[in-house]
């Protein structure tokens, strides 16, 4: 059966942060493929599929998997994906809403013989973005809009608190909602 999972993040960053979501993701998942659950499986937007990569040594009852990567297609895609900014006095706020499609069919993990669930029992996405700063980026700094670079959040696991700009020391993220994942009826 077709799933769809909605995903809500925010972060919350001065108004002189430059913010870029990108355009993977990780999330948990009970997989189908290799009967096993609480998988984590990596997306691409505008890819067909994803990619489980949680598999620690063959399953061969379920799945014929390479010696080296335990890495296997899933039936899964992001379907929608938007960003948008809402500005303030002092802060901005950037939100990511993005919707998750993927086949799933009951079954029980090879391993610990837990029985799937359409909705892992743990959900979890990890979410990255660059930043960078605007303001140093003005000064005539090149790499400012890469600076500091990459960083995420993930639901359940505490992100980076502040982040401050490694030329003029401006605070940049001063804030985040851990992403929220809901199966959507």
């Amino acid at each position: 059966m077709l799933i769809r999972v909605d995903v809500l993040a925010e972060v919350t960053t001065d108004r002189d942060a430059h913010v870029v979501w990108e355009r993977t993701l990780s999330f948990s998942n009970d997989c189908f493929v290799c009967r096993r659950t609480r998988r984590a499986v990596h997306v691409e937007c505008g890819a067909q599929e994803g990619h489980c990569v949680s598999a620690r040594t063959p399953v061969p009852e379920a799945y014929s998997f390479d010696e080296t990567a335990f890495v296997h297609p899933a039936p899964v895609r992001v379907a929608t994906f938007d960003t948008a900014t809402r500005s303030g006095a002092e802060e901005d706020v950037h939100t990511l809403r993005c919707q998750l499609a993927y086949w799933w069919a009951p079954f029980r993990d090879t391993k610990r013989d837990d029985v799937a669930t359409m909705l892992t029992r743990d959900p979890w996405v990890r979410l990255d973005f660059s930043l960078g700063c605007r303001a140093c980026y003005a000064a005539g700094h090149a790499d400012a809009l890469r600076l500091p670079g990459r960083t995420g959040i993930r639901t359940n696991t505490p992100g980076p608190g502040e982040v401050t700009c490694p030329t003029c020391d401006r605070r940049l993220l001063t804030g985040r909602r851990g992403p929220t994942v809901t199966l959507v009826e």
